[in-house]
């Protein structure tokens, strides 16, 4: 039996390759994962800070007075 030797440096090279575009979009992706991690902390954080901003000036707010029914 005969291997063609430059056939199988071409399907090494392939392999390669493959190998190389597969890490190379798991990386990608786990970047991608960590982002947005980070923009989910960044938004619960800001939804706090507005709560409690909220909660302040309703507990600061002066109750309005009834109106006079003025005819």
């Amino acid at each position: 039996m005969r291997f063609d030797r430059s056939r199988d440096g071409e399907q090494a090279v392939a392999l390669l390759i493959v190998l190389f575009m597969v890490s190379f979009l798991f990386i990608f992706v786990t970047a991608n994962a960590n982002a947005l991690a980070g923009v989910k902390r960044e938004i619960k954080l800001v939804d706090q800070k507005q709560k409690a901003r909220w909660n302040e000036i309703s507990t600061n707010r002066v109750p309005a007075r009834p109106q006079e029914n003025s005819k």
